[in-house]
């Protein structure tokens, strides 16, 4: 009876998992035919947008940054002029939410043409997140999945730097136990985007890596000077300025608050008062901030840590969207290679990591609530839980 039951579980197991992986792949190929080809002027895709709509933006910025106008990347009208020079065809007003440092990072893709620049960056990004994985891993299988993981998927279809996010992350994560230093390098390139960078070294500091969290500090620093040579002070000025005007585009909800699964969004969506909002987002921020500090102290396993930042980082901030769980793929590998081994790792963890990047944002639109923190919270609280043994 045991004997039977347990092959019975063993091939439920196996079923879901492929059912998983078919809708994954799925998902890719319908994502990639619909919106990643060319089919008209302009890069038009079928989707009636255009082929690296988001990322189009970056690569004008890019262009503005080799021609020396920094201080243009934060004037709308600026910006958008050399956007539509650059797909030859209209481009939407976007306002430049990026430090300086990140002209400095953006800048080698002018040297390519857009469509060649949107493929070099994808495909750098989703490889060295590959790259990253398998040093950790050593498990090919397993790595594959990188490639047909829903969340990666996603973050290609919406062409916005979720992918680079994730590479770094898995970088940092793969060299944090043997090249410590290079964790805290790989680490300070994510400050391009200060709100997904802030728990880093953090965690850092909570976990007792003296080497990790001294090259960050020294990168970051070293960082900011080179932008301040090259573009001197008065972008940073204009940082500043560009971002009260976001913090004051999501207060008045002017964003698509049903694509962020922030805990600000979520309360802002159902009428809380933005003051109100603000407050509750602080607490859990400062909240999962602790959580993460706690699991960083007490556990060196790096597929729990793995597991607490990436779910944290859009939690403890209000400003996240539904692409930045890419991230989550660093953890899914990590334990997924680790159940491969026999490791008791939990099936609702996997599966949650596999399906939460679609499946979310999905039911926040069709359901018109926010299952986001919600589910975050969760995997948060298992990498608590996971860490407590240890």
């Amino acid at each position: 009876m045991n004997g039977g039951g347990e092959k019975a579980r063993r091939i439920a197991q196996l079923s879901a998992a492929g059912l998983l992986l078919g809708l994954g792949v799925v998902y890719l190929v319908a994502g990639a035919y619909t919106n990643l080809v060319p089919v008209g002027p302009g890069l038009a895709n079928r989707a009636g947008t255009r082929v690296g709509d988001d990322f189009s933006a970056f690569y004008a910025a890019a262009r503005e940054v080799r021609a020396g106008h920094a201080r243009a990347l934060y004037s709308e009208d600026a910006l958008r002029a050399v956007h539509a020079e650059a797909i030859g065809a209209a481009a939407p007003r976007y306002q430049w939410a990026y430090p300086p440092t990140a002209g400095l990072l953006v800048a080698p893709l002018a040297s390519l043409p857009p469509l060649a620049a949107y493929w070099a960056w994808v495909v750098a990004s989703v490889a060295g997140t590959a790259v990253a994985l398998y040093v950790v891993v050593r498990d090919l299988p397993i790595v594959a999945l990188t490639f047909v993981f829903p969340g990666i998927a996603h973050a290609m279809i919406c062409n916005q730097t979720a992918l680079t996010n994730t590479a770094l992350l898995a970088a940092t994560i793969a060299s944090l136990r043997r090249r410590p230093a290079a964790a805290g390098g790989w680490s300070a390139l994510l400050t391009y985007k200060p709100h997904v960078a802030w728990l880093l070294p953090l965690a850092f500091a909570a976990g007792r890596e003296r080497r990790a969290i001294a090259i960050w500090c020294i990168t970051t620093l070293a960082l900011a000077a080179a932008s301040l040579l090259a573009f001197g002070v008065e972008p940073w000025m204009d940082f500043l300025a560009a971002a009260r005007v976001n913090v004051a585009h999501v207060t008045a909800g002017r964003l698509p608050l049903d694509r962020m699964p922030t805990p600000y969004a979520a309360l802002l969506s159902d009428g809380a008062p933005p003051r109100l909002a603000l407050t509750l987002q602080i607490l859990v921020s400062a909240t999962t901030a602790l959580a993460v500090a706690l699991v960083w102290r007490r556990s060196a396993r790096l597929s729990t840590r793995a597991l607490a930042l990436a779910a944290a980082t859009p939690l403890a901030t209000p400003y996240a969207y539904d692409y930045d769980a890419a991230m989550l793929v660093v953890p899914f590998i990590l334990l997924a290679a680790e159940r491969r081994r026999g490791v008791a790792v939990p099936g609702w963890v996997l599966a949650t990591l596999w399906v939460a990047p679609v499946l979310v944002p999905l039911v926040t639109q069709e359901a018109g609530w926010h299952p986001g923190p919600l589910v975050l919270a969760a995997l948060v609280a298992q990498a608590v839980r996971d860490s407590r043994g240890a």
